[in-house]
């Protein structure tokens, strides 16, 4: 109908209070839905601690039994330094023991004028017409003699004496205008023998006139 209004007989107090409820329930269901996420979120970041929990749990017995493995390595390790060193000493005794012999034979066999300056030694294994594997070792001579003729009787020495054998002259340089002084390299075999001091060798051998002899003995 034309000029009529439409009138709103509810209180405006009653219209406020209704207006205020909405806005009540419509923020509780926003504060519950954050509830609800920050829970979820929180039960996700629980879960994650734990497995670190339990990674760091595994991580710790693994670096207790690392750390056990590498202290019985540490005590093996030492065992087996001590008995290399034990090995090391018994091999110089018995090295020392084949190279005494033939010290003294080669003081036997120095000319008063012929003098070593070096002596190698290097071990063989030799089979003999028995097929018996025999030790043998490999001697290498350096040094220096008055003249061709002390070197003669040297090597003449060296062949009567039964315990070299393959007695072989490598080399001999002499200079007479600059010096009478032969140098010479010979090469011998001779058999593992037993026992003599080689402390004792070697003092004959220096008494004969050798200057210094130094072995050579690989492993």
């Amino acid at each position: 109908m034309p000029g009529f209004h439409e009138i709103n007989l509810i209180p405006t107090e009653i219209l406020t209070q209704r207006m205020i409820r909405q806005r009540i329930r419509k923020w509780s269901i926003l504060l519950l839905c954050q509830i609800i996420c920050f829970c979820l979120l929180g039960t996700s970041f629980y879960g994650y601690l734990k497995r670190l929990e339990s990674q760091a749990d595994t991580l710790r017995r693994r670096t207790r039994q690392t750390k056990q493995i590498e202290n019985r390595l540490l005590l093996a390790y030492q065992e087996v330094k001590e008995l290399l060193q034990k090995r090391q000493v018994l091999l110089g005794r018995s090295q020392n023991q084949c190279l005494a012999p033939v010290l003294f034979n080669l003081a036997e066999a120095l000319d008063p004028h012929t003098k070593l300056s070096s002596l190698q030694i290097e071990r063989e294994i030799v089979n003999t017409p028995q097929k018996e594997i025999q030790n043998y070792y490999s001697l290498k001579l350096s040094g220096i003699s008055r003249s061709y003729q002390n070197l003669s009787t040297f090597l003449l020495n060296l062949q009567q004496n039964r315990s070299f054998q393959q007695i072989r002259l490598i080399r001999s340089d002499g200079h007479e205008q600059q010096s009478p002084w032969v140098s010479f390299e010979i090469a011998l075999i001779y058999k593992q023998q037993a026992g003599q001091n080689q402390a004792g060798a070697e003092k004959v051998l220096y008494q004969k006139g050798a200057y210094h002899a130094t072995e050579s003995t690989p492993d």
